[in-house]
């Protein structure tokens, strides 16, 4: 819960440098990496180490999300599009 609640501080700010899709693609890898180890590890430490990274890939995607979110729509709108994106 530690890491997901900071990692979108630290994703946001580095979409707005590098450029969301990259960025976008670089958290998905990240979650995508942290599930096949996660399916290998074999300790508590690994696991716990494992999850905060999975923690962190998935986080980011959110505010990556609420940033295109942002640049697509107008005010009046943005809200239908964020309770789109908080079902799915």
């Amino acid at each position: 819960m530690a890491v997901s609640t900071v990692a979108p501080a630290f994703v946001g700010d580095a979409a707005d440098v590098l450029g969301r899709r990259a960025l976008y693609l670089i958290v998905i890898a990240i979650y995508l990496a942290a599930n096949i180890a996660l399916a290998n590890a074999r300790s508590f430490a690994q696991l716990l180490g494992l999850r905060m990274l999975q923690s962190a890939g998935v986080a980011g995607t959110f505010s990556i999300a609420y940033g295109v979110i942002a640049d697509i729509s107008t005010p009046a709108e943005r809200g239908s599009y964020v309770s789109a994106l908080s079902i799915g």
